[in-house]
């Protein structure tokens, strides 16, 4: 009878090192197989509690897959990685052809009052 206690308690322990102690991000299931072999008892109070164990684990599972479900779904997809990572260098890209543009024109217009009047200072107001 004491050797049924004390095989169960280490069969407990044991599970320790199985079972993470906070759930992983995104949860993972655990499967029944992956668990150190259940150990042989005749008593029933031992055969509950390894039952209940083995239920509870069952509900975990159970509870995790409308999670993983979300997670899934919710989850970041390659190309929007990528235009995370690549938006504020076409930001970036797209300012400075707009600058240039502008610059351009503002150049041009410099020169077509130069070339009409034959003075630079032809556009400041005199004042």
């Amino acid at each position: 009878m004491q050797r049924e206690y004390n095989q169960a308690c280490d069969w407990f322990g044991n599970l320790g090192s199985t079972i993470p102690r906070e759930l992983p991000m995104p949860p993972k299931v655990i499967s029944a197989a992956s668990l150190p072999s259940r150990p042989n008892t005749s008593m029933g109070d031992l055969k509950d509690m390894i039952d209940g164990f083995y239920r509870q684990l069952e509900y975990y599972n159970e509870s995790i897959q409308p999670f993983l479900v979300v997670y899934n779904a919710t989850r970041r997809s390659d190309f929007e990685d990528q235009l995370t990572y690549l938006g504020p260098f076409l930001l970036v890209l797209a300012l400075a052809l707009r600058i240039t543009k502008v610059t351009g024109e503002i150049k041009l217009a410099r020169a077509a009052d130069f070339n009409t009047t034959g003075s630079p200072q032809a556009h400041v107001k005199q004042g």
